[in-house]
């Protein structure tokens, strides 16, 4: 009798064990990361006995969670893509918003500009006409400089989200180094069993933090998940994580590991996503801005100087410019004397020394550049490109011909000493939009005539007005309203291309994560079904159970 009570506790307490993950399973149904978890029961070992071996009852064998290794994996490198572009669209939007909209305009700005230089032509005399063509050209430069800033304070807002980002990521590979820690202690504890809800929080913190960065994943021979970056460099060994840093230098954004940059190592997800369109959007954007409106000043400045104002009709050319820079130390020059405008705030970091100057305006190409030491060498990259242009020496690299520009690299060393920059970013086109200016405030020294024309001549304003539609302004190649215009194209399509990824990625990660839910997501349905079968099979114990403990005291008492 006492048997047959021993097997009926044993199924009582094994579907008791049941009832209790049936009962997790519904809790956690919409826990996100939760996997389904399932009970395994195997029958106990039979007693032998002279009629042979009769059977003692159930027990547990595992609890185990529903796990597709594949789809994880899948749903994993599905997020990473999905991060990368959803983090591109963001900005990319931002920037459309910017550029499309009227506040980015260039068109419209120089037409109006233009129109006024038109209204000159047609009263040179009128000072009224005069002043209103001054108020035109110090209203597009400001319109540019406010461009500028803009563009700049999506550049800081970048920065300032990858920040967040790597502090979110230095976040979960510290959890996921606990969590690799009690993982083992828990198998350790109870050999032969898995700390199921423990797993899937660590699946779900790979999931997160595949879509902030691509990384590669594996298990140990002891179960602990590490983390590596693309290079092999480890951010999660067993129970330490490594943290990664963010390097912000003017407009320059670098990841580092150790002091170490590796940037170049994070190319998805969505870390990966901000450092792509601020290298391959936002700042050719810039460059490309400032090569046009650098081409425009230039051209407006070389024809303005061969006129006369209105109070210098002595048949000599003013050799006076409309527009200005400031040069870095407080000083100025004019577009037209090049060399002179040169400076520290076109390389970073300012204080190695080094500078560009442009001598070409004809050859001016819209490209940054990278000055590195690498391998025993400095060599010089274009921004955005794997292979070298070059190795150089220190002194004067002339790009003239190819870029419009020179390098003035004198003051490297040949080998970079401790604190000593190993590279250095230049932008030959930074900061062009912010410093345009007026060099002149009377309207009376616009030089409308030429020399010895008289009050009446308008034909240098003539000359300048037609610079509206000359074909070799930017580039020796391109109007300014062609350049402006394939500005805004080259973005536009830019912009489209990544929002129809973003939205075939994002039906993507939809099925795998549906398919993936399917196998190991609660469906409540199938749990109250389970329910059901539960509760009939735990009163059929308990019936059996209650028999068994009547015929053992109806035993006692005949036995008394």
């Amino acid at each position: 009798m006492a048997d047959f009570i021993s097997t009926s506790v044993s199924g009582l307490s094994s579907v008791q064990r049941a009832l209790d993950v049936l009962s997790h399973n519904i809790t956690n149904a919409y826990a996100e990361g939760f996997s389904r978890q399932t009970v395994s029961l195997i029958t106990r070992p039979a007693q032998e006995t002279g009629q042979g071996a009769i059977g003692s009852g159930v027990r547990i064998a595992n609890i185990a969670r529903t796990f597709d290794q594949f789809l994880g994996q899948t749903l994993q490198s599905a997020m990473t893509e999905q991060g990368r572009l959803a983090a591109r669209q963001d900005v990319l939007g931002m920037m459309d918003d910017l550029i499309g909209g009227q506040g980015g305009n260039l068109n419209a700005w120089m037409t109006d500009f233009f129109n006024a230089a038109h209204d000159v032509a047609n009263n040179p005399a009128d000072l009224a006409v005069r002043t209103t063509f001054l108020g035109q050209a110090t209203l597009m430069t400001q319109r540019m400089q406010s461009l500028d800033r803009q563009l700049g304070s999506i550049d800081q807002r970048i920065a300032q989200r990858a920040t967040q980002m790597v502090q979110d990521i230095n976040g979960m590979t510290r959890e996921l180094a606990d969590l690799n820690a009690r993982i083992l202690d828990m198998r350790n504890r109870f050999p032969g069993h898995e700390p199921n809800d423990l797993l899937d929080r660590r699946d779900l913190v790979l999931r997160n933090l595949s879509s902030k960065l691509d990384v590669q994943t594996y298990e140990d021979e002891r179960g602990n998940v590490q983390v590596n970056l693309s290079n092999g460099l480890p951010l999660v060994l067993a129970d330490r994580n490594m943290p990664l840093g963010v390097m912000v230098s003017g407009t320059q954004l670098a990841i580092t590991f150790n002091d170490m940059d590796v940037t170049a190592y994070i190319g998805s997800g969505e870390l990966g996503g901000l450092l792509q369109v601020k290298h391959d959007a936002l700042d050719p954007l810039r460059a490309q801005l400032g090569r046009a409106a650098f081409s425009l000043a230039q051209r407006i400045n070389e024809v303005h100087r061969q006129g006369e104002g209105l109070d210098s009709l002595d048949g000599t050319a003013d050799g006076r410019d409309l527009f200005k820079a400031p040069v870095p130390g407080g000083g100025s020059a004019n577009y037209l004397a090049l060399h002179a405008f040169i400076g520290a705030d076109r390389v970073e970091p300012s204080a190695s020394g080094v500078t560009v100057a442009i001598e070409d305006v004809t050859q001016l190409n819209a490209h940054d550049f990278a000055l590195r030491y690498e391998g025993e060498a400095w060599k010089l990259y274009r921004l955005g490109e794997a292979q070298p242009m070059q190795t150089v020496v220190p002194g004067v690299i002339d790009l003239t011909s190819s870029e419009g520009i020179k390098i003035d690299a004198s003051s490297l060393p040949a080998t970079p000493g401790v604190g000593q920059p190993r590279e250095l970013i230049l932008r030959p086109m930074g900061g062009v939009l912010a410093s345009l200016s007026l060099a002149i405030q009377d309207p009376r020294q616009i030089a409308a005539a030429l020399p010895g024309g008289g009050v009446g001549d308008n034909r240098n304003m003539l000359a300048l007005a037609s610079i509206a539609s000359a074909q070799d302004v930017v580039g020796g190649v391109q109007s300014l309203s062609g350049a402006f215009t394939q500005v805004q194209a080259a973005f536009g399509s830019l912009a489209r291309a990544n929002k129809v990824s973003l939205d075939a990625q994002e039906i993507v990660v939809k099925q795998i994560r549906d398919r993936r839910e399917s196998i190991v997501g609660v469906n409540l349905d199938e749990e109250a079904a389970h329910l059901m079968r539960l509760q009939n099979h735990y009163m059929a114990l308990s019936k059996s159970l209650s028999v068994a403990d009547n015929l053992f005291q109806s035993l006692l008492q005949a036995a008394s």
